[in-house]
C-alpha cells in the first residue's frame, strides 16, 4: 500500500476529497460537479509544478489545540484496539494514481478506519452530536468534509466501516491536559514545523484558570454538569454507492489533472 515516498502536494488527499464530491445545480450525478471540483484540480496542478503545497499552514491556536488534543485522545481516551495510523505514513490507492491520505485510527479486529476531530467550536461539536443522533444521512448532508474523508480513508484501507471520534474536554479535565502538555509531550511528538514553544499557551491558560479562576477563552471546554458527553464516536457502514461515486469522481479528477 505504501512502498515509496508519497507526497500530499500535487495529489488528492482524503482530508480535502470532499471538494471532488461537490454537486452542481440540478440533480445529483457523477458528471454534475460543483465549482470546488475544478478549483481543487487547479490547485493540485499548480502544486505539481511548484513541487510544494500551495497554501502555507498557519499554526493558529485552534489548529494547535486540535493537534495536542488528538495526542491526548490517543493516550487517554482510546484502548489498545486502536492503531495510530499517523505512524504508518501516507497511504495511496492501489490502482488510482494521485489519491492518498492518512487515517488517524484503525481497529484491525473489527476492520474499522477512523478519524479524530477535536473541535475548537462548540457549535460544530453540538452539530456533530445532533447529526449522529439523526443518522448517517444527516451526517453526510451536514458534514460532507468529514464524511468523504472517512469514505476516502475506507477506500484506501480496503474496509467498508468507518468511524468519527470527536472530543471536547470537561472543565475538570483541563488540569490533566495541562500536565500532559507540560510533562508528556516532546518536540518529536509534534509536526516537524511546530515548535513546543508554540504549544505552551495551553499550559499558561489552564494555569491562570486554576490559580485565579479566569476561564480559558482559547480552549473549548464543557461545563462538568452539561448534558453532552465529552468523547463521542459515530461508527457506520460506508454505503457501496458512495464508495463507487467517490471512486468515479477521483478518476475523473485524475484524468483532468494529468491532461
Amino acid at each position: 500500500m505504501e512502498d515509496k515516498k508519497i507526497y500530499r502536494y500535487g495529489n488528492f488527499s482524503s482530508s480535502n476529497i470532499y471538494k471532488l464530491a461537490s454537486k452542481g445545480r440540478g440533480s445529483a450525478s457523477i458528471e454534475n460537479v460543483g465549482a470546488s471540483f475544478h478549483t481543487y484540480i487547479k490547485e493540485k496542478k499548480r502544486e505539481a509544478k511548484l513541487k510544494r503545497g500551495i497554501n502555507s499552514k498557519a499554526f493558529t491556536r485552534p489548529i494547535i489545540w486540535g493537534i495536542v488534543c488528538e495526542l491526548y485522545v490517543f493516550k487517554y481516551k482510546l484502548d489498545t484496539s486502536f492503531s495510530n495510523m499517523n505512524n504508518v505514513g501516507r497511504l495511496s490507492h492501489t490502482e488510482i494514481e494521485n489519491w492518498n491520505g492518512v487515517p488517524d485510527t484503525f481497529r484491525k479486529k473489527d476492520l474499522v478506519v477512523g478519524d479524530i476531530k477535536c473541535q475548537s467550536s462548540l457549535i460544530k461539536f453540538c452539530d456533530l452530536i445532533e447529526s449522529k443522533e439523526e443518522g448517517l444521512q444527516s451526517f453526510k448532508n451536514n458534514h460532507s468534509d468529514y464524511y468523504y474523508q472517512l469514505v476516502s480513508n475506507a477506500i484506501l484501507t480496503g474496509v467498508d466501516k468507518a468511524e468519527l471520534l470527536f472530543y471536547v474536554p470537561y472543565l475538570n479535565e483541563l488540569e490533566k491536559i495541562k500536565n500532559f502538555v507540560e510533562l508528556e509531550i516532546n518536540e518529536d511528538d509534534l509536526p516537524i514545523d511546530l515548535q513546543y514553544s508554540q504549544v505552551k499557551w495551553i499550559v499558561d491558560e489552564v494555569t491562570t484558570f486554576l490559580e485565579i479562576g479566569k476561564k480559558p477563552i482559547s480552549i473549548p471546554y464543557l461545563p462538568n454538569d452539561c448534558e453532552y458527553k465529552d468523547f463521542n464516536t459515530f461508527t457506520f457502514d460506508v454505503p457501496k454507492e458512495d464508495i463507487d461515486f467517490l471512486t468515479e469522481r477521483v478518476k475523473m479528477a485524475v484524468k483532468l489533472l494529468n491532461n
